[in-house]
């Protein structure tokens, strides 16, 4: 996908863009719980990552909360996107706080059976 390629190119203003139409547009046609409109949303974290691992961390949480919920803890889109978690981490000591509080609730929540 273009985002993709985008973001890969460093080009993050113009991935956001793209992504923020087409999930605006996956919302309003699919609904919150479609496996397109979350795996945008998912990109969508996965970009605010490289601009700031404790607001991209949160936003990934969230986004594998509810694929865990609305396709299932072992669908592979919501393992790809959750297996990005652990990395997400490493580079921040804010991190390490987010996954002792309210986030570690979702993690568990996720995984657990």
């Amino acid at each position: 996908n273009l985002a993709d390629l985008l973001r890969e190119q460093g080009a993050l203003d113009e991935a956001e863009s793209l992504l923020r139409v087409a999930v605006d547009h996956a919302h309003e046609v699919l609904g919150d719980r479609h496996p397109t409109t979350l795996v945008i949303e998912a990109k969508m974290a996965r970009l605010a990552l490289v601009r700031d691992a404790v607001v991209g961390t949160e936003r990934l949480w969230a986004v594998v909360g509810r694929m865990g919920e609305a396709l299932g803890v072992d669908h592979s889109q919501t393992l790809k996107y959750a297996a990005l978690l652990p990395a997400a981490c490493v580079p921040t000591e804010g991190c390490s706080a987010m996954l002792d509080g309210t986030l570690k609730d979702t993690r568990v929540s996720v995984f657990s059976p």
